[in-house]
């Protein structure tokens, strides 16, 4: 994408310094499972050829990680296309969806509940719509969605506000990178938890946070560049 290997490194650190990581790393749930379904399926979309592997393992493990998958799978077919066809596609999430149907067969034999419960509690997250609207807007929650990235967020803001930076973020303000923010402000209004699901937008905010470090650090050394150091000169007079 244009930034340096250690400058990504530092992103991605940056990235995984974040309250959120810690919290979906330690919880008993599936949220770095998710996760790990989302950094595969943006790198495919944006490494393409040579990328089918990712694609193939985001269909197979993203249907058993969350229900709402669904709402990544039509971004992951569409923008997933130049790394695997839709006929290998459909293959791999036929895999999925098959080994999704065996666990909850398995489970729900295990526990003894009906088929039907898990369907009706993934039904019950639209009751979080008017409630994750009303936290989004209100003090609190915008608290929460700054800690996502923290102070991090004000670098790419920077790069946003100049031109060049702008066209240094080129790369990652494309309508993959845009519908794929809007993907992950739905998992954001059914589920109710702003940081938790917010941060599913690691993969891109890391890209994104790699560029504008690029671009500060091009910055920086311009700046040297044109006005560099003096030495100062003894004044006249003096020894």
């Amino acid at each position: 994408m244009g930034a340096s290997a250690s400058l990504a490194a530092l992103a991605l650190v940056a990235v995984l310094s974040s309250r959120w990581a810690g919290y979906a790393a330690g919880l008993p749930l599936t949220d770095s499972l998710y996760l790990l379904v989302f950094g595969l399926s943006y790198y495919a979309a944006r490494r393409g050829a040579g990328a089918g592997w990712a694609v193939v393992l985001a269909l197979l493990v993203g249907p058993l990680a969350k229900e709402s998958f669904v709402f990544l799978l039509p971004w992951l077919a569409w923008f997933g296309r130049p790394a695997l066809g839709w006929r290998g596609q459909a293959l791999a999430l036929g895999l999925g969806l098959a080994a999704l149907a065996a666990v909850h067969f398995w489970v729900d034999k295990a526990a003894g509940a009906e088929a039907s419960a898990s369907v009706a509690n993934a039904f019950s997250h639209l009751e979080n719509l008017a409630y994750s609207l009303r936290r989004a807007f209100s003090p609190k929650g915008m608290a929460e969605l700054f800690s996502i990235f923290g102070l991090f967020w004000g670098l790419l803001l920077v790069a946003l506000a100049r031109p060049a930076g702008r066209r240094a973020l080129a790369p990652v303000l494309g309508w993959a990178e845009g519908s794929l923010v809007v993907v992950v402000a739905v998992h954001l209004l059914l589920s109710g938890d702003l940081g938790r699901m917010g941060y599913l937008l690691a993969p891109v905010f890391t890209a994104a946070l790699a560029l504008s470090l690029g671009w500060l650090r091009n910055q920086f050394l311009v700046a040297e560049t044109t006005h560099p150091g003096e030495v100062a000169r003894p004044k006249k007079g003096t020894d």
